[in-house]
């Protein structure tokens, strides 16, 4: 998951796979349940997203796909 993310605290750019930066850690901790309320609800909220983006990307049908199946002769529900 190469997507750009931001510390949700500091918006200091950083990987991916964590919420918040290595300073922002030294401050907050590395725990979501000893985070203040605000942070832990900004966790909550992108993880949330990730979830619902990956949801749609696994069962998302474009358009382009079901006109090549009808021009095709195919039924989807075969």
């Amino acid at each position: 998951m190469a997507e750009p993310h931001r510390c949700l605290s500091c918006s200091k750019p950083i990987s991916w796979s964590f919420a918040i930066c290595r300073k922002c850690e030294t401050i907050y901790g590395s725990r979501p349940s000893h985070w203040p309320d605000w942070l832990a609800y900004l966790w909550r909220e992108e993880q949330r997203e990730r979830r619902r983006n990956r949801r749609i990307n696994r069962f998302e049908i474009c358009f382009s796909d079901v006109y090549a199946n009808f021009v095709e002769g195919n039924r989807i529900d075969d």
